[in-house]
């Protein structure tokens, strides 16, 4: 029996992230495999207000050309931060024009937290056939089925090579420190979510973690400074962009056009103030005590585009591919992702944004990622002095 081939839209929302190649990868080689088409829609949400001149026919590429988009890093189609308010009826009949004009079936949205809430709604209002994956490497959904807290068994793609970036670039900055006896903030992207800054920091031996989800006192965070710096000469210290130190949060005013707002800087504050208020021993007198030097570094967002791990790209590969079968079986309205290492799905009305750090995986103490769940605290480690 002949199956009528299908044309499926994809777009890719928000800013560029590892992996996103690979989810693309794994979607168009499904069906094209299966005899359908996939179109990929440059520029987010505004390629579904006007219609693109520069469409990808992502399918009549040959299956080889399609699989060496796995390692890509970044995304070969342009990307946008557009939205669409699906209660002006003037943005939601610009993209039903769109809708008939590229002839779609359904779409296969690929984004964060606005992609996925635009996404939802626009089914629930227009019917229209739509399948998402969550693009988002600070691991901050959610779903309400899921009340463990539990970051191991759910991952979002792009999230391991994130961590592993930063990391990367935090063991830099103790290069950097360590020759000059210096204290090092490294700055690490997250929003408002501390997961990143959390990972890397303990994957680079970071000697303080500080998030946004537990603040720390700066009169305790001065002395800490002070205990490591007696012994080491040095401090690695990561901070999560979003953290508010003494009431400070860096997010700049500036927006842009579709009003995104933009976090970064803190490091900077926090150095300053650490470099004026905290004084070392001196290496000659013991009993002298002098400001200790301070290297502030933003870390930026070199986590978007690095070159994805290759656990995280066959990952994303497969998250790919399972919402291509959720297309192909017309199962709509769902988000394809993975949890404990196997491909699922779930209604995306269940989906939502903020996760954050639960409180049970930092330690307050030592500054940084529990060394043991809490339950086994209790009764098991002696008790810091």
């Amino acid at each position: 029996m002949n199956i009528p081939s299908k044309t499926f839209g994809y777009i890719n929302g928000g800013g560029p992230a590892p992996c996103a190649c690979a989810v693309l990868a794994g979607e168009a080689t499904v069906l094209k495999d299966a005899g359908h088409r996939l179109l990929a829609i440059p520029r987010g949400w505004a390629g579904m207000q006007e219609v693109q001149p520069d469409i990808f026919h992502i399918t009549d590429w040959t299956r080889e050309r399609i699989q060496q988009l796995i390692p890509e890093s970044g995304m070969p189609i342009p990307t946008d931060r557009a939205k669409i308010d699906p209660d002006k009826a003037e943005q939601t009949d610009k993209l039903m024009e769109c809708w008939k004009a590229y002839e779609l079936d359904g779409l296969l949205t690929n984004g964060g937290d606005d992609t996925a809430k635009t996404a939802r709604i626009l089914m629930e209002k227009l019917g229209l056939s739509i399948i998402h994956v969550p693009k988002t490497i600070d691991n901050d959904i959610c779903v309400e089925e899921w009340n463990d807290n539990n970051t191991f068994m759910h991952q979002t793609y792009g999230w391991e090579t994130a961590v592993n970036t930063a990391k990367e670039r935090l063991l830099k900055l103790r290069h950097q420190i360590r020759s000059t006896e210096r204290v090092g903030v490294g700055e690490i992207m997250g929003r408002k979510s501390g997961l990143i800054t959390l990972f890397a920091g303990k994957a680079a031996g970071a000697d303080i973690t500080l998030i946004r989800e537990c603040p720390i006192p700066t009169d305790i965070l001065y002395a800490r400074i002070c205990e490591i710096y007696d012994w080491q000469r040095n401090v690695l210290i990561a901070i999560a962009e979003a953290y508010e130190y003494e009431g400070t949060v860096c997010e700049s005013n500036l927006k842009d056009v579709y009003g995104q707002g933009h976090l970064g800087g803190i490091a900077s504050v926090a150095g300053d103030d650490i470099s004026e208020n905290v004084r070392v021993s001196s290496i000659t007198d013991r009993e002298k005590k002098v400001k200790v030097g301070v290297t502030k570094e933003i870390l930026g967002y070199h986590q978007q585009v690095d070159d994805p791990l290759a656990t995280d790209a066959v990952r994303a590969y497969r998250i790919g591919a399972h919402a291509a079968y959720l297309a192909l079986t017309g199962k709509f309205g769902r988000m394809a992702t993975m949890r404990g290492g196997i491909t699922t799905d779930v209604d995306l009305s269940r989906v939502k944004g903020g996760q954050e750090v639960p409180v049970e995986l930092y330690d307050p103490q030592t500054m940084s990622m529990r060394d043991l769940p809490v339950y086994m605290d209790n009764g098991v480690l002696k008790v810091r002095q």
